[in-house]
């Protein structure tokens, strides 16, 4: 029997499909929990300052919890505007896919770690991240796109879209907040 891992390496849309359509929550937890260590050990490559187990888990912890409370977020705003568009989608679906994607994140490691081994390579490093991000966002969308039979133009929509909402509600919120201070203070 293959494992996730297995399937995962060898037909990953395949894989993501299935796992979102089952609803397989501890493998979107999972790969929070993998997207999450990846990134703090990445940033401790970079940074000549020691770490102690406890104060790695407390960042886990507090990173992990982070993780999930905004890609729930995302998730419910990207199934919003899927709905909205006309596409049957499930946040839920969408929620695990954005925890799946976080295995990408694991390239984080080799990149800094080649970084450190080469200092030539400093010069590439945005790039690199560049384009771990861009992996990591085409890998939502194209599951996106297999799982709730969508186009990417209408994934990337509704996923660009429910990124951009709160940074517009956000901008909005503080224009009221300053207009408001502004007629209480004449």
């Amino acid at each position: 029997m293959k494992t996730f891992f297995d399937q995962l390496a060898q037909n990953p849309k395949e894989c993501l499909i299935k796992v979102a359509q089952e609803q397989k929550f501890s493998y979107g937890f999972l790969g929070y929990a993998l997207g999450v260590i990846s990134v703090y050990f990445a940033i401790k490559l970079n940074s000549a300052e020691p770490t102690s187990i406890g104060n790695f888990i407390a960042t886990f912890i507090f990173w992990f919890i982070v993780n999930i409370i905004a890609n729930f977020i995302l998730a419910a705003l990207t199934n919003l505007c899927l709905e909205f568009i006309g596409c049957k989608s499930k946040a839920s679906g969408i929620f695990i896919l954005l925890g799946l994607s976080q295995i990408v994140l694991t390239l984080l490691v080799p990149c800094f770690l080649m970084k450190q081994a080469f200092a030539q390579l400093v010069l590439f490093t945005p790039l690199f991240l560049l384009a771990i991000l861009f992996l990591q966002i085409y890998t939502v969308l194209s599951a996106m796109k297999q799982t709730f039979e969508t186009s990417k133009a209408v994934s990337l929509f509704a996923f660009m879209f429910s990124i951009a909402l709160p940074f517009i509600a956000s901008f909005g919120f503080t224009i009221f907040l300053i207009s408001f201070i502004a007629t209480l203070v004449h």
